[in-house]
C-alpha cells in the first residue's frame, strides 16, 4: 500500500492497482528477504519484477519508472534517508499484518526450576598493627518449583491495514484447564492502533483486558483477578548534532630540511653598510 500510494505520487501510476495486481505485488514483496540471501544484487531483480507486474496491471505510465520515482518509493518510514535496504524497498518500523485467524488452541505448560544460593563472608579488624577482632559467616539457600498445566480452548486474531499510515491489530485467548486438578479459566484480549506519521513520528493507542478464574464451577473464589489497561505510546526520532573545535598550527618547514620536497630554509646575508 504504501509503494502504490508512492509511486502514485510521483506520477510513475497513472491510476490504482485493481485488487489483482495489488496481490501479485504482495506477493513479489514476499520473496524479498529470499532474494536478499540469494542474489548479490537482490534490488536489480525485485524492482524488475515490481515493474513487470505494474506494467500487466495496465496502471504504469508509458515512460516506466523514473529514477525519482524509486528514490521516493526507497525512502524510509521514519529518520534519514541513509539507511536505505539492500533492494531498495523500505521496511515499515512496525509489523504489519493483513487477515483473520481464528482457531483452537492446546497449551501445554512444564516447568521444573532449581535454584541453590551460597555465600560467605569475613571481616578483620586491625588496630596499630594489632588484630583486634575477626567474624566470618556463611549461608546456603536452596528452592525447587514445578509447574504442570495443559490449557485449551480457542484464540482468534484480526489484522487490518485501513491505510498506510493506519494499522489495527487485536488478538484475543480463552484458556481452560483440562485436567482435574486445573479447574481455571484464563481470557486475555488486547487491541491496538498504530498511526505512523510523517518522517520520525509513530504513535500507538492500546488497550488490554485480562480475567483469570480461579475455579470456574464456582461463582468466586479469593484467586480471581481481572486487570484492564489503555495507554498511548508515541515514538519520536530526532537527531542533531552542533560540534566546534580549534585547531593550533605552526609550520616548521623553515627547521627542517627535506630533500627533494623543500630545502632548509636560511637567513639572508647582511647587506654592507655604505662608507662615508
Amino acid at each position: 500500500m504504501v509503494l502504490e500510494q508512492r509511486l502514485r505520487e510521483s506520477g510513475a501510476l497513472t491510476r490504482p492497482l485493481s485488487r489483482a495486481g495489488r496481490q501479485r505485488l504482495a506477493e513479489v514483496l514476499y520473496l524479498r528477504d529470499a532474494l536478499d540471501t540469494e542474489r548479490e544484487r537482490p534490488g536489480r531483480l525485485l524492482w524488475r519484477e515490481i515493474e513487470r507486474v505494474l506494467a500487466e496491471d495496465g496502471a504504469l505510465r508509458e515512460s516506466g519508472l523514473d529514477p525519482y520515482s524509486v528514490l521516493r518509493a526507497a525512502e524510509p518510514h521514519l529518520g534519514a534517508s541513509g539507511g536505505l535496504t539492500s533492494d531498495g524497498v523500505p521496511i515499515s518500523p512496525r509489523l504489519r499484518q493483513t487477515g483473520a485467524f481464528v482457531g483452537l488452541l492446546v497449551r501445554d505448560d512444564h516447568t521444573n526450576s532449581l535454584r541453590r544460593d551460597d555465600g560467605g563472608m569475613s571481616d578483620e579488624s586491625i588496630l596499630n598493627g594489632i588484630v583486634v577482632g575477626t567474624s566470618s559467616s556463611s549461608f546456603s539457600s536452596r528452592s525447587s518449583q514445578e509447574l504442570d498445566q495443559v490449557d485449551g480452548g480457542a484464540s482468534g486474531e484480526i489484522h487490518i491495514p485501513i491505510s498506510p499510515p493506519w494499522q489495527l491489530d487485536a488478538s484475543s485467548v480463552l484458556l481452560m484447564g483440562l485436567r482435574k486438578e486445573d479447574n481455571h479459566l484464563l481470557f486475555d484480549s488486547r487491541v491496538a492502533l498504530a498511526w505512523l506519521a510523517a518522517d520520525r513520528w509513530t504513535a500507538t493507542a492500546f488497550t488490554t483486558y485480562s480475567w483469570n478464574d480461579e475455579d470456574r464451577t464456582d461463582a468466586g473464589t479469593g484467586g480471581d483477578t481481572w486487570s484492564w489497561n489503555a495507554g498511548l505510546v508515541p515514538t519520536h526520532q530526532f537527531d542533531r548534532r552542533l560540534g566546534a573545535s580549534l585547531g593550533l598550527t605552526y609550520r616548521f618547514s623553515g627547521w627542517i630540511a627535506t630533500p627533494g620536497f623543500f630545502p632548509a630554509a636560511m637567513a639572508p646575508p647582511p647587506v654592507p653598510q655604505a662608507q662615508p
